[in-house]
C-alpha cells in the first residue's frame, strides 16, 4: 500500500512539472517591428555626430540662416554636406562674410544641394559627370573608381538618410566659379596685396620648432610657397611639408606643419576673406591639383 502511494505521488509531481509546450495557456511575447527613426536635415546636422567623427553645426547654422527648413521639409533632396572641419579650413572671417551676405549665403547653401534623391552609386564611378545643383551651376565628379571628389571636395561617406532625403559627407566647402568661369575682378586686388607678405618671409627662416611663416600671414600665397619648396623625398619638418595634406580627421596643418590637437599647433593668421577671394582661391587650388606632386603620399615628406 505504501509503495502504491509513493508511485502515485511521484506521478503527480512529474505531471505538475511537465512543460506546457502545446498548451493554449502559454502566453507568447508580441512580435516587435523594427522602426528606424530619422530627423530632418537640420536636426541631423545640428545635433548629431556621424561615425564618431563628423559634425555639421556650421552647415546647420547656414541652412537655418538661409531659411531652408520649409523648403527642405518637402523632401526628396540630396545634399553634399561640408563638415565642421571643412568650415574651419574656410576660416571664421570667410564664414562670417558669407553668413552676413544673403546672396552669397544662398549661393553657397544651394550649391551643395541637388533635386531628387541621388545615391552614391549613381555618380561615384562616373568620372567628369556634372551634377546640377539647386544653385544652377554644376558640381563636377572626379573619380578614380575608388575615391571620388565633387569639385575640390573629397566625398568621405555616401548615402546618409534623413526624413527629407539623403546626404553625402564632404571635406571642403565648394563655391561656384564667378560668371564667365573666372573669378570676379574684385578678387585680384586682395590676392596681389598678400604677395609682399609671402616675399617678406625669411628664406629658410623660422626655427627648429616652427616654420618660416610662424606668426605671419598664412594665406594661399604662403601655402603655395611652402608647397613649391616641399621635397617629398626629404624628411618632413617644419619647413618641409605639404600644406594641403590632411590628417586622418580631415584637418590641414598650421604654418609649421602641426595639426590641431598637437602640442605645438598654433592657430594660423588667416587673411581677410570675401566671397570673391574664396572663388579665386578655389580656382588656384584647382590649378595646383594638376601638379603631380600634389597627390604624392607615402614619402618621407608626407604625414
Amino acid at each position: 500500500m505504501m509503495r502504491t502511494a509513493v508511485l502515485l505521488a511521484t506521478a503527480t509531481a512529474c505531471c505538475a512539472f511537465t512543460p506546457l509546450h502545446n498548451s493554449k495557456f502559454v502566453v507568447k511575447a508580441p512580435a516587435r517591428s523594427q522602426v528606424i527613426v530619422h530627423g530632418t536635415f537640420i536636426e541631423e546636422f545640428k545635433f548629431k555626430r556621424f561615425f564618431n567623427r563628423f559634425t555639421f553645426k556650421s552647415f546647420a547654422a547656414a541652412l537655418e540662416a538661409n531659411g531652408m527648413a520649409a523648403e527642405l521639409s518637402k523632401g526628396d533632396v540630396t545634399i553634399f554636406a561640408p563638415t565642421d572641419a571643412a568650415f574651419e579650413e574656410l576660416g571664421k572671417e570667410a564664414l562670417a562674410a558669407v553668413m552676413a551676405d544673403p546672396a552669397q549665403l544662398d549661393t553657397m547653401v544651394r550649391y551643395h544641394m541637388m533635386a531628387g534623391k541621388q545615391m552614391g552609386p549613381s555618380f561615384r564611378l562616373d568620372n567628369e559627370k556634372e551634377l546640377v545643383t539647386l544653385q544652377g551651376s554644376s558640381l563636377k565628379v572626379d573619380s578614380d573608381g575608388t575615391t571620388a571628389y565633387v569639385n575640390d571636395a573629397k566625398i568621405e561617406t555616401y548615402d546618409v538618410e534623413t526624413d527629407e532625403g539623403v546626404f553625402h559627407i564632404i571635406d571642403w566647402v565648394n563655391f561656384p566659379a564667378a560668371a564667365g568661369g573666372a573669378a570676379a575682378p574684385a578678387a585680384a586686388a586682395p590676392a596681389a596685396a598678400a604677395a609682399p607678405a609671402a616675399a617678406a618671409a625669411p628664406a629658410g627662416g623660422g626655427s627648429d620648432t616652427h616654420g618660416k611663416y610662424d606668426d605671419m600671414l598664412w594665406d594661399i600665397n604662403a601655402k603655395k610657397d611652402v608647397f613649391a619648396a616641399w621635397d617629398p623625398a626629404a624628411p618632413r619638418s617644419v619647413n618641409n611639408f605639404n600644406p594641403f595634406e590632411r590628417d586622418e580627421t580631415g584637418n590641414l596643418a598650421d604654418c609649421s606643419g602641426y595639426f590641431p590637437g598637437g602640442v605645438r599647433y598654433k592657430d594660423p593668421q588667416r587673411p581677410d576673406a570675401s566671397f570673391t577671394i574664396m572663388q579665386e582661391e578655389a580656382k588656384i587650388m584647382a590649378e595646383m591639383a594638376t601638379d603631380p606632386k600634389f597627390s604624392i603620399v607615402g614619402q618621407p615628406g608626407n604625414l
